[in-house]
């Protein structure tokens, strides 16, 4: 795999896409934003398509589908896993992009359901 490092955004008819160092697309210019490397988790990047927020690994693959309002940070509850809303749900995604608890749990849960991850 590429170094994440090497990628480089940039912009086509309003839709950002991804570049090696070679000027290789990697990612096709399909999203709304692509916020840089690492911020959330080591070797990717958030990706928005039109508000709904998912991840790109380094070799530009979507390791997480748009398809979340909101994406927290890795380990703010559990070692490994990231809160996710869709809507006015909670649920919670591991390290490696799945689902570990679904999202269908309202706010008023989420102390509960946070000592449901593995």
């Amino acid at each position: 795999l590429p170094s994440h490092h090497s990628l480089k955004k940039f912009e086509r008819n309003g839709f950002y896409g991804l570049k090696d160092a070679h000027g290789t697309v990697v990612a096709y210019p399909k999203y709304t934003d692509i916020q840089p490397f690492d911020e959330y988790r080591t070797g990717w990047a958030m990706v928005e398509i039109f508000g709904f927020k998912g991840f790109v690994d380094s070799a530009g693959q979507e390791v997480v589908h748009p398809q979340y309002d909101k994406i927290g940070q890795f380990g703010i509850y559990r070692d490994g896993c990231a809160l996710v809303r869709k809507g006015n749900f909670y649920g919670f995604i591991d390290t490696a992009g799945k689902e570990v608890v679904p999202v269908t749990h309202k706010k008023s849960e989420l102390i509960k359901i946070q000592h449901e991850l593995p």
